[in-house]
Formats: structure tokens, C-alpha cells, sequence
């Protein structure tokens, strides 16, 4: 079951984590001014960024339906999510009313899952607990 949880606290989590990687590719992209430069800078930076962003994706993911390494992925997307949303909001600055705030409650609530499994879950896997 908390399988299944840390994989809806991913997808959650997913276009926080997308909006991050395309916001540190264009500011890689745009140091330069030379148009060819931006172009081959753009297409480097994709090229790598996307399957990296896909490999740390499925590891988080696999790392969420094993009890011995759920704490671990939990942590370790907490610290992503962290990341990518500090980078948005230096990027593009805070929400300036409620409707653009709406827009990060997925994030907020996956962030909110993903610190409970890594710091607050007891640990023990479904089937140690003794029922009664």
C-alpha cells in the first residue's frame, strides 16, 4: 500500500520535478548570445537532460515499492522537489494570488507524503505488524 502512495506522491510531484529540469536547461541555454551557440547549447542540454531526468525518475520509482529503500527514495525526492521548487520560484518569482498558488498544491501534497514515508513512517514493513 505505501507503494502505491509513493507512486502517487511522484506523479504528484512529476511536473514540479519537469518544470525545474526546463527552467535550469534555459538558463544553461541563454548564457551566450550567439544564436548557433544557444541552439547547440539547447539541444546538449536536452540530449542529456531529459533521459537523466527519466533514469532518476525510475529509480524513484522502483526505490518506492521496496520496504528496505522507501525511506531512501522519500528522502531523496523530498530533496528534488526541494530543489526544482526553490528553482521555480527563484525563476519566476512567488504566486502573486490564490489561482496561481492552486497550481503548486500537488507539489505541496507530495511533499507532504514523501516527508511522512522518510521521516515520521515507523519503518516496519505491512506484514511485521502484528494485528490485534
Amino acid at each position: 500500500m505505501k507503494g502505491l502512495f509513493f507512486a502517487i506522491c511522484l506523479v504528484l510531484s512529476l511536473p514540479n520535478l519537469l518544470l525545474g529540469l526546463a527552467l535550469a536547461v534555459l538558463q544553461h541555454t541563454f548564457v551566450s548570445r550567439n544564436p548557433i551557440q544557444i541552439f547547440l547549447q539547447f539541444l546538449e542540454a536536452v540530449v542529456w537532460g531529459i533521459p537523466a531526468a527519466a533514469v532518476v525518475l525510475l529509480v524513484l520509482l522502483f526505490t518506492g515499492f521496496f520496504a528496505a529503500t522507501q525511506r531512501y527514495g522519500a528522502f531523496a525526492a523530498v530533496l528534488l522537489n526541494a530543489a526544482a521548487l526553490a528553482l521555480v520560484f527563484f525563476r519566476t518569482g512567488t504566486p502573486r494570488d490564490l489561482w496561481e498558488a492552486a497550481l503548486f498544491v500537488p507539489v505541496v501534497v507530495a511533499l507532504i507524503g514523501f516527508s511522512w514515508i522518510a521521516f515520521f513512517d515507523s519503518g516496519k514493513p505491512e506484514s511485521a505488524t502484528i494485528p490485534g
